[in-house]
């Protein structure tokens, strides 16, 4: 089974999410871990332990949770993988693939760990891309305004209007 997104469909909603102030400067977001090799390493007086990258890890994917289930999402295509890791342990990853929710919680993870990239999406244009600087990328065919108030909650970062670079509708 495949899953095939519409390219005339409704109106879409893009949102960047990130663990950082989008409108810090440049320095200040120099001073910002911003993948899971940076676990060992000092960011000011910090020393980024992986108990620290897990609990931010974690917020990301309460954030894709709430995402897919305010979109409804019940399955997720997935295209374009790339692995990074030699363990390719995440069943049934693979281009063509439709997970469940709770598989593409476990992709994205992966994913933020730098082990494989890939892009998932579902036939109505919901769609997740993790990028580099752990960035999340979202897009939605309705908006997710309840959502992002949450993600904010939780500490996260919300742009909205930013596209995925990493995948062309």
């Amino acid at each position: 089974m495949t899953l095939s997104s519409t390219s005339s469909g409704p109106r879409l909603h893009h949102y960047r999410i990130a663990k950082f102030d989008p409108a810090a400067s440049a320095a200040e977001r120099a001073s910002e871990w911003t993948s899971i090799s940076d676990v060992g390493k000092r960011f000011g007086d910090e020393l980024l332990t992986q108990q620290g990258y897990e609990s931010v890890e974690q917020k990301y994917l309460r954030a894709v949770q709430a995402m897919m289930t305010s979109s409804r999402v019940q399955a997720v295509g997935v295209s374009e993988v790339l692995w990074t890791s030699e363990d390719k342990t995440i069943a049934g990853v693979e281009d063509g693939a439709v997970l469940a929710p709770a598989a593409v919680v476990e992709v994205c993870r992966a994913e933020l760990r730098e082990e494989l990239s890939c892009h998932l999406e579902a036939p109505d244009g919901f769609a997740i891309d993790v990028g580099f600087d752990f960035y999340l990328y979202v897009t939605s065919p309705m908006p997710l305004d309840d959502v992002v108030e949450a993600i904010r909650a939780m500490g996260l970062f919300v742009e909205y209007g930013i596209p995925s670079p990493y995948h062309i509708e």
